[in-house]
């Protein structure tokens, strides 16, 4: 649900920005032929009707197209992603009115509307103007050029190339917003992905280190304690003996279960430990308690504020925030026995254990505990963390997904506007062929400037890509689950990459296009 508030409306921003400039492009080349047409009689209407029917057609088979593969097999993709860890029903296929009405009325704003507005433009002009070609934009000094020492040193096709960059502010800007919301959409995907794929080792390598949660039928006193410490030592390299319980933390109508841990064994936090921005976070003092980083945001506490436990139905407690520590599955308190005797009115029960130990084989010592006649169940630490390790690999087909889907799209957006730029440009190509250039300086003449926008573009890109992941992290909400937001460096240098191999891939693709340009067919397009 976080995913799909976010990530579909991103798309669409970059899906419309490609189909107002294809065509507002399309109607500035069609300018003689409205022109013509308008000589010859025919009304604004009829003119603009003619250019709508065809944008406005093209984006309903789109739309159609992209509505139903969208619905059907995007959803069988995910559907068999998570089949993989669960056991899942058949896949229902549901029709959504109001998402099939969103998206046509996005597709045909985008592109009809577009159109319709453009051509109102052109159509102010008087037919004559129309018919005779678009004066080409007047070259300008750029701010480089200020700097001598800089200028003199910057070879003549280069200028040329930042001077035209310069100077076509709308490719220039379209390029670059086009670009960087694709490599921002790879980098929000993949930081998806960091962000979630390492939970388990996260957890259980830097947070809960022991190997078991132990269960005893009785209450263990301190005589019962040694006994088992003794009777284990062999197998158990260390032992914590705790105080656990289930409750919940209250305010106003906010209401959250956590884990409540008590134990005044300074050795917990050789089983649990406690960090928060890299610094360690002391076990609290009588009187108060710890607690996850997650529960605090939720309750909206910082360090010294107070807190509502329920300890009953009608009746709660307050308790001093001692510190809050860094914990990603579920949520914790922790504090000493005497506060948590202080605030439930009744005597510790030591019922649990947290252990420890130096065997490989965890299995062989846990049903050896298993076995012991005093120990109601022993969970084994190993088992949660094989549980959210393939929760979260079920999202990385997911994650591929919108990769790709990010990939595809980026891919179109570079074609789209390398073929425009070509496009409006064969006249200028045709004269610097004119002028001698040969066929590999042609191709470099015209794929300078692209690099150069798409290089920026994807710098952009890197920096929006961050802030987007942010958002869709914050609107990631899962119970009793909190995600590491990060962004690994091989996460942005991949994108990067991904973006520069499209814009190679697409120069490659027109490679034959820019040879093929006839030097006299386009110098004479005019007349």
């Amino acid at each position: 649900d976080g995913i799909a508030k976010v990530l579909p409306l991103f798309f669409y921003l970059v899906a419309v920005l490609i189909c107002s400039n294809t065509m507002s492009r399309m109607v500035d080349e069609q300018r003689t032929q409205i022109g013509t047409l308008k000589a010859l009689g025919y009304s604004d209407r009829a003119v603009i009707m003619k250019y709508i029917s065809y944008s406005g057609s093209a984006a309903l088979i789109g739309w159609i197209i992209g509505f139903f593969i969208g619905t059907k097999f995007f959803p069988m993709a995910i559907w068999k992603a998570y089949g993989m860890m669960y056991s899942m029903s058949t896949i229902g296929y549901a029709f959504d009115g109001k998402l099939a009405l969103i998206s046509l009325l996005v597709s045909i704003l985008s592109s009809a509307g577009v159109t319709y507005l453009s051509c109102k433009s052109e159509l102010k002009q008087m037919p004559a103007h129309l018919i005779r070609p678009k004066a080409p934009q007047a070259g300008k000094r750029v701010f480089l050029e200020r700097i001598t020492f800089i200028w003199s040193r910057v070879g003549f096709l280069h200028k040329v190339a930042i001077r035209n960059i310069i100077r076509y502010k709308k490719r220039f800007f379209m390029i670059i917003l086009g670009v960087s919301g694709c490599t921002a959409l790879i980098v929000a995907a993949m930081g998806i992905s960091d962000s979630i794929r390492n939970i388990a080792n996260d957890q259980f390598d830097d947070i809960m280190v022991y190997d078991y949660n132990i269960s005893f039928i009785e209450e263990q006193d301190i005589e019962d304690r040694e006994g088992f410490t003794n009777k284990y030592e062999d197998d158990l390299s260390e032992v914590v003996f705790v105080i656990t319980d289930e409750v919940e933390v209250v305010k106003e109508s906010t209401i959250k279960k956590a884990s409540l841990v008590a134990t005044d064994n300074p050795n917990i936090t050789n089983m649990i430990k406690m960090n928060y921005d890299d610094e360690v976070v002391a076990y609290p003092r009588d009187g108060q308690v710890a607690i996850n980083d997650m529960l605090a945001k939720d309750f909206n506490v910082k360090a010294g504020d107070i807190i509502k436990i329920k300890i009953s139905e009608i009746e709660t407690v307050d308790i001093e925030v001692g510190g809050i520590f860094e914990n990603y599955v579920s949520n914790y308190l922790f504090m000493t026995e005497a506060t948590y005797e202080e605030a439930f009115g009744h005597e510790a029960s030591y019922n649990n254990a947290y252990a420890r130990t130096d065997k490989d084989d965890l299995y062989q010592v846990s049903a050896k505990l298993t076995n012991d006649e005093d120990i109601t169940s022993v969970a084994v630490i190993n088992d949660m963390r094989l549980m959210v390790e393939n929760m979260m690999k079920s999202l990385d087909d997911i994650i591929l997904l919108v990769i790709v889907s990010a990939i595809a799209l980026g891919f179109v957006v570079i074609y789209n506007l390398n073929n425009i730029n070509i496009t409006e440009r064969s006249r200028e190509v045709a004269t610097i062929k004119v002028l001698g250039f040969y066929d590999n300086e042609t191709r470099s003449y015209v794929y300078r400037e692209t690099i150069i926008l798409t290089i920026l573009g994807a710098l952009l890109g890197l920096v929006l890509g961050k802030l987007l992941h942010g958002f869709i992290m914050n609107e990631i909400k899962v119970e009793a689950v909190s995600f590491k937001e990060q962004i690994f460096s091989s996460s942005y240098i991949l994108a990067f990459v991904i973006t520069i191999i499209l814009s190679f891939l697409v120069n490659m693709i027109f490679r034959k296009k820019i040879d093929n340009i006839n030097m006299t067919e386009s110098l004479k397009a005019v007349e």
